[in-house]
């Protein structure tokens, strides 16, 4: 299973169109959508959501190993609206906490550093991605998944030139349509190293 977290629905709506995933009942306040190996939630915003929505997908899924991928918009001084950034660092400011995300399954777009903050920062200070969720759903989804598995993907929806008030949920659904076959490929590798990790799992010693 490959678990596709999110924290807004308007950043949703492609992929679960995409993967024809259905709406579930009864997921304790969460919006979850299921479909052939793929589930999506939608956590709401912030550090403690996403962290009480990865422990939920985790002890739902039926499997002690799992795939995670979060996708979301972020803001970064200078890089253009749009432009897609997977995480090779990601920092949370409160703490001073730091997990490097394996390289292994490669996702297409820039490589930057993703700092988690607990509220915005328009004034951008550092080349560096900010978002308000990459740290907890790193630090929660690594204790269910082998590193590999952990893969953080973000499109930039804020900069110096075009700031917070420009966002509304139309242009959030707008910014990350273009990013769907990026992450559907993210996705298939992740599931790739997953069948080869069930598969060593499950292969007789001696």
């Amino acid at each position: 299973m490959i678990n596709l977290v999110m924290a807004l629905r308007s950043e949703a709506r492609p992929f679960v169109d995409h993967f024809r995933l259905l709406k579930q009942n009864h997921t304790h306040g969460f919006s979850v959508y299921c479909g052939d190996g793929v589930r999506l939630i939608v956590t709401g915003i912030g550090k403690c959501a996403v962290r009480r929505a990865c422990e939920y997908l985790h002890a739902s899924g039926g499997s002690s190993v799992q795939g995670w991928l979060n996708v979301g918009i972020a803001g970064h001084r200078d890089l253009a609206v749009g432009t897609g950034v997977r995480a090779i660092r990601i920092i949370d400011q409160a703490s001073g906490d730091v997990w490097h995300p394996s390289p292994t399954v490669l996702i297409p777009g820039i490589a930057k550093t993703v700092c988690t903050l607990e509220e915005p920062d328009l004034d951008y200070p550092l080349d560096t991605v900010y978002d308000m969720e990459a740290s907890a759903y790193h630090a929660a989804a690594a204790r269910f998944g082998a590193g590999a598995l952990v893969q953080c993907y973000k499109i930039i929806s804020d900069n110096r030139m075009s700031g917070l008030e420009a966002i509304d949920p139309p242009m959030v659904t707008a910014l990350l349509e273009p990013h769907v076959e990026p992450v559907a490929a993210a996705v298939t590798a992740l599931a790739d190293w997953l069948d080869e990790m069930c598969d060593a799992l499950l292969k007789p010693t001696g």
